[in-house]
């Protein structure tokens, strides 16, 4: 439930919310229709099994879901990609996937105590400043979410409950070994291709066209060539810069911004590393390692009884640092391979570590200067600070300016003059294409189609650069334009697909003569005046774009046998296939990967044990919707 806490979106956020969308939509249906009902926490929506959803519970499920797309995907969230998820469907459904869940914690006893809910409260990043919880921020987040204390904590429990159920079905899960041998062998065997590329295009002269058969084309595919709604709208923009010369920040203002924001000055643990390394080949032999483990033990011997560190990498290093006196830099954790990482954070500054072994070869390495994290001090900040609190000044001070504004155009009283304003009226456009008027701020453009009637006004809309608010004009309802206005367009995409199939015919006879061996592959190459490509090696999850992605299309290749052929389409064109070369794992690592891959295993095996388990609960529920609510 965190992830709708947090001010800023996180990629991941996003995945997630696509994935439920996605898994929502599987094999769900066969709802009940039932008179409306209320219950204490309001009107009912729909019932799973004995348990209410209420509307008020859903629509604001909805609310959130659908902010959250907002937040990630700026402009592409439009209203027509909404209607293409049928996001309220899908939210719909996972809020009985959590009914579901939350009956099955209570079947089988599962029960999250107070300490549990508060520890995993206080240890959330987001509510913490200077790495500890602080109460003030924890209700500030919660009201700007529109949640009490109370509930929030109510939602914890549930999400601790739900984590817990996971973890209780997937107890007895298991991994083989020749599972994992299969995985390892899977994911790490890469095939070598040799291609040749045939674009559709260099087939058009030979496509008949009459204007007979474009108006029939047309006929036939009208809706592909529909005009989009078209909306003319009226704006007003203020830009942030154009009130900073009006923001004035006294010195008790900046310590309060910097005591609410200290977790932005936050400066983690740094170590200064130096080097001595002696290179060694991944595929060397065991010799080799051990000379190069000599000659640094050699060196650190040399190094403890007094030689100069930076001198001794001067003159040994065989590292590209070697003449800064083997300086690799300052890092934090992680920024350094694994191996080397651990070693380095685990020593004290100005001691020398034992010789470390890594895909590079053998190490030497020295901690010349250690820093522990910190925060960094008001003073030191104070520049930061001053930017940081004159933008929230000057983004509140804007919309303000453009609410007042906004309150004058909507009372039809005389415009209040602000310096700086912007304003204007757009040409009909769709909800795509941003008119060149309108101000060039990410994902305001499409909330223009959010108005449901003519000089309805729109409230202030934050942009990166300024605020603005806008009223719409007029609307152009979506429409299949004459065939006269777009018979380019026809005739263009007309000789395209015949194109098309003429390259799909074609490249189907040459496949069979080159497995029939009628034909010879390079000599394909010269007929068609193309190059051979050969696309370096590439595992079934890598395979370059020139082939089609769909995964069983390229399992189909790993099955073929050297010189064997297929063919692929991608991007609009078509590609003949060669293997050149059969299928080869590199089984040296698997002893390495071993662990990592199992925990993977593991981990998919209860995620499907757990998706498994909903499946049956779902089939077995009862789930009646209420008249008069629809998703």
């Amino acid at each position: 439930m965190l992830r709708f806490l947090r001010e800023k979106g996180n990629t991941w956020l996003l995945k997630g919310l696509l994935g439920f969308v996605a898994l929502t939509f599987v094999s769900w249906g066969g709802y009940s229709m039932s008179s409306r009902q209320a219950v204490p926490g309001g009107r009912v929506a729909a019932w799973v099994n004995e348990t209410p959803i209420t509307v008020k519970e859903f629509e604001n499920r909805y609310f959130q879901q659908a902010e959250l797309m907002r937040r990630q995907l700026g402009d592409n969230f439009t209203p027509e990609l909404e209607r293409q998820l049928n996001l309220r469907r899908a939210t719909f459904q996972q809020v009985v996937s959590e009914k579901l869940q939350l009956e099955e914690v209570s079947r089988l006893g599962i029960n999250i105590v107070d300490d549990e809910v508060a520890i995993s409260i206080q240890e959330e990043p987001s509510f913490q400043i200077a790495g500890r919880f602080d109460q003030n921020r924890y209700r500030q987040i919660l009201q700007q979410n529109r949640l009490n204390p109370r509930q929030y904590e109510e939602l914890q429990r549930r999400a601790l409950a739900t984590a817990r159920l996971r973890r209780y079905l997937g107890l007895g899960a298991t991994v083989s070994e020749n599972e994992i041998r299969s995985a390892f062998r899977w994911a790490s065997e890469r095939i070598q291709v040799e291609m040749l590329q045939i674009d559709p295009t260099e087939f058009a002269a030979e496509v008949p066209v009459k204007d007979d058969d474009l108006g029939a084309y047309f006929d036939k595919n009208k809706e592909a060539f529909r005009a989009g709604e078209k909306r003319r709208s009226r704006w007003w923009y203020l830009p942030f810069e154009a009130v900073s010369g009006e923001v004035t920040l006294t010195e008790g203002e900046l310590k309060t911004h910097y005591e609410k924001t200290r977790s932005r000055y936050k400066e983690n643990e740094t170590v200064a590393v130096r080097q001595i390394l002696k290179k060694v080949s991944p595929d060397a032999g065991k010799e080799a390692l051990e000379k190069a483990k000599s000659e640094i033990s050699g060196i650190r011997k040399e190094i403890l009884q007094g030689k100069d560190f930076a001198e001794m990498a001067k003159a040994d290093s065989e590292g590209t640092n070697a003449l800064k006196g083997g300086e690799l830099g300052t890092f934090e954790r992680g920024q350094l391979l694994p191996e080397l990482d651990k070693v380095v954070f685990s020593l004290e500054e100005g001691k020398i570590s034992e010789p470390v072994q890594t895909s590079f070869g053998v190490h030497l390495l020295k901690v010349s200067r250690r820093r522990a994290a910190r925060v960094a001090p008001f003073e030191e900040a104070r520049k930061k600070v001053e930017s940081s609190l004159r933008v929230e000044k000057a983004r509140a001070l804007v919309k303000k300016k453009m609410r007042l504004l906004r309150y004058d155009v909507e009372d039809k009283k005389p415009e209040t003059e602000i310096p700086g304003l912007q304003k204007g009226e757009t040409s009909y456009s769709e909800i795509k294409t941003r008119p060149v008027s309108f101000p060039d701020e990410r994902g305001l453009w499409p909330a223009v189609f959010d108005l449901k009637k003519k000089s309805e006004l729109s409230g202030e809309k934050k942009g990166d650069k300024g605020v603005m608010f806008f009223q719409l004009l007029d609307i152009k309802a979506s429409a299949v334009p004459d065939f006269k206005e777009v018979k380019k367009a026809v005739r263009k995409r007309y000789v395209l697909e015949k194109s098309g199939e003429i390259a799909d015919r074609k490249s189907k006879v040459w496949l069979s003569e080159l497995q029939k061996k009628e034909r010879a592959f390079e000599d394909l190459a010269v007929r068609l005046k193309v190059k051979i490509m050969k696309p370096k090696a590439f595992s079934r999850g890598d395979a370059p774009g020139e082939i089609n992605k769909n995964s069983g299309f390229v399992n189909g290749l790993f099955r073929i046998k050297k010189g064997g052929f297929n063919r692929s389409r991608s991007q609009g064109k078509m590609y003949i296939i060669r293997i050149a070369e059969e299928p080869a794992a590199d089984m040296s690592k698997y002893k390495k990967e071993k662990r990592e891959l199992r925990k993977n295993l593991l981990e998919e095996k209860r995620r499907l044990i757990f998706l498994q388990r909903m499946d049956d609960l779902r089939k077995g529920a009862k789930i009646r919707i209420e008249g008069g609510f629809s998703f």
